[in-house]
């Protein structure tokens, strides 16, 4: 189903729609306010805090021996992986 939200090019000085895209404001405002700046800092401090909590999670299964109690352990693992996915993901866009 398409959406009907189509964005007005505003006018310019003479009356008539400016030439251009609708996106370049948009895309302005973005870059002035520094959301595409690489955040390497951030990323590698996420990366750091990811590691060791697969790793505790990695120990407590190997602690807890096949007992019941793994299971409390999975949706913390689920969560963890996850984050790994989404950091694959963006490596795999080059955006870290």
């Amino acid at each position: 189903m398409p959406q009907s939200s189509a964005v007005l090019a505003e006018p310019a000085a003479g009356g008539e729609p400016s030439a251009g895209s609708d996106f370049a404001p948009l895309l302005r405002q973005v870059r002035e306010q520094g959301l595409l700046e690489r955040r390497r800092g951030w990323y590698a401090a996420g990366i750091t805090v990811n590691l060791l909590a697969l790793a505790a999670i990695a120990a407590g299964l190997v602690l807890l021996d096949g007992s019941w109690w793994t299971l409390l352990l999975a949706p913390l693992a689920a969560v963890f992986w996850a984050r790994t996915a989404f950091i694959g993901h963006d490596s795999g866009h080059s955006q870290i």
